[in-house]
């Protein structure tokens, strides 16, 4: 699995602190997680599936959705009047950018229905709920904000083994955890920038390994959405306040990860 997808154990050879070959899970290396060679092997897969920013949700859904049979997970909560970035909602976004959309959700939708949308209200991660269903396989899984709401995040790729066609790819976006009004906001024991029903939050190490427990390969992930700096955010006034601004105009600026309000894997089988 990971980027070692496709080795076997005989296919790595332990020399000294170095490995020859490709482990295909850091239990490949040693049974301790903190052994500096884990770590260093993680660090290289990360680095390596490290994909450049997009800068809006939009761009997003356009890179990963555009003419293909979507299957848009949790689509009747994707609201604009949060953290989308986006003038529509995001089920609105896919149905544009997609060739055919299936809409689901366990909450019934309020929206008109778009054209070349079926909508499903259900519970797909209930195996039996989805042979009932009756759907046809889909090119993209998309879960866009779903996984840090799911008691079992598991149960995602679960559902994609199901859903997916042979080739087809699960695209996990969330919250990033490293966006600097939400590190601010937990600093100050607030919860201003989160949604109440999040249990988890995932960077990129941690869908890696969700990924590869499950028998799925992160092929690749990125930061996604150049939000703007909320005043409610930091201290209004005073040096705090114009540090903090300073330190956020320069994260956009230089795209780093603390400018992005969210983060989006892609996943496949693995081989």
């Amino acid at each position: 699995m990971g980027i070692g997808n496709g080795a076997s154990v005989s296919d790595s050879e332990h020399k000294g602190s170095e490995w020859v070959g490709a482990p295909r899970h850091w239990r490949d290396i040693s049974d301790n997680p903190d052994d500096l060679r884990v770590v260093e092997w993680r660090d290289r897969q990360i680095r390596a599936t490290s994909l450049a920013p997009l800068p809006t949700y939009e761009d997003v859904i356009a890179a990963y959705c555009a003419d293909r049979r979507v299957l848009d997970f949790g689509a009747a909560n994707h609201g604009n009047a949060t953290s989308n970035i986006a003038v529509e909602s995001t089920h609105d976004l896919v149905a544009r950018y997609a060739s055919t959309v299936v809409a689901v959700d366990i909450v019934e939708f309020q929206r008109p229905p778009h054209s070349n949308c079926i909508y499903v209200t259900a519970d797909l991660l209930e195996e039996k709920t989805w042979l009932d269903a009756g759907i046809a396989p889909v090119d993209v899984l998309f879960a866009g904000h779903v996984i840090e709401h799911l008691d079992s995040p598991g149960k995602i790729f679960r559902l994609a083994e199901v859903a997916l066609a042979t080739e087809g790819s699960l695209i996990v976006a969330t919250p990033n955890p490293l966006w600097l009004p939400g590190l601010l906001a937990r600093a100050d024991h607030r919860n201003d920038t989160v949604n109440p029903d999040h249990v988890a939050l995932f960077g990129a190490g941690e869908l890696t390994e969700l990924g590869e427990r499950n028998d799925f390969t992160l092929t690749g992930w990125r930061y996604a959405g150049r939000a703007d700096m909320a005043p409610a955010f930091s201290t209004p006034g005073g040096m705090k306040r114009r540090l903090v601004d300073a330190a956020y105009r320069i994260a956009r600026s230089r795209d780093l990860a603390f400018a992005h309000n969210h983060i989006v894997a892609t996943f496949t089988r693995a081989r």
